[in-house]
């Protein structure tokens, strides 16, 4: 397969996924705010470098076909996919990931990068990335500085089925205690970031365990 065409290049497809992301995704917000829409919840964590590896694509596939999506969308937010990537670059760190691709094709696309510019692969130059699909029943934003990413789920959808790849994610309180602390000063957040991601993330009414 050519990783190469997996990339989003022309604006008009860009500003299609964007749409399309933000339909689930509040775009403008970065943590600690609430970055889902209203309409989502089930807040799980887990580590942000697991998301750059082969077993998470396996949750990804997954998570799409429990939702009948044959494509996920993977989508850097930070660096600006357009004020940097697009224009230094000419196409975007955006990718539509047809859902029958291997783990190892994952890696090779994550770990694509411009020519002459090996730095700016999503593996090594991504602060923020959000992944979904075209259902938008789930979605899942990483944030690299937080060392997190975080699922939801359209309101009212039943994971049950869901809970063997769920059941390593975090609710946000063991999230505070096990994986943020480490992205700190002397492992210690911020009693304004720590209460901020206990109100806009806690999830009294999860349906699937976790840690």
């Amino acid at each position: 397969m050519d990783l190469d065409k997996l990339f989003i290049k022309d604006m008009n497809e860009y500003n299609d996924n964007l749409k399309l992301i933000s339909n689930v995704f509040r775009i403008e917000l970065e943590l600690p705010e609430q970055v889902f829409l209203e309409n989502y919840d089930g807040f799980l964590f887990e580590e942000f470098d697991w998301t750059l590896n082969g077993e998470f694509w396996n949750v990804l596939q997954i998570l799409a076909r429990s939702t009948n999506d044959n494509y996920i969308i993977t989508a850097v937010m930070e660096p600006s996919p357009v004020n940097y990537f697009y224009n230094e670059f000419g196409y975007f760190n955006w990718g539509k990931l047809p859902i029958n691709l291997t783990s190892d094709k994952y890696l090779e696309f994550i770990e694509s990068s411009p020519k002459d510019s090996e730095a700016d692969s999503i593996l090594y130059n991504s602060n923020i990335i959000i992944w979904t699909s075209p259902s938008m029943k789930w979605g899942i934003f990483g944030d690299r500085n937080y060392g997190v990413c975080i699922i939801a789920f359209k309101s009212g959808l039943d994971i049950g089925g869901l809970s063997s790849i769920l059941k390593s994610w975090k609710t946000v309180e063991k999230a505070l205690e096990l994986l943020v602390p480490n992205n700190f000063v002397n492992q210690k957040v911020p009693k304004e970031i720590y209460d901020s991601l206990c109100d806009k993330y806690f999830s009294g009414n999860n349906n699937t365990k976790s840690d």
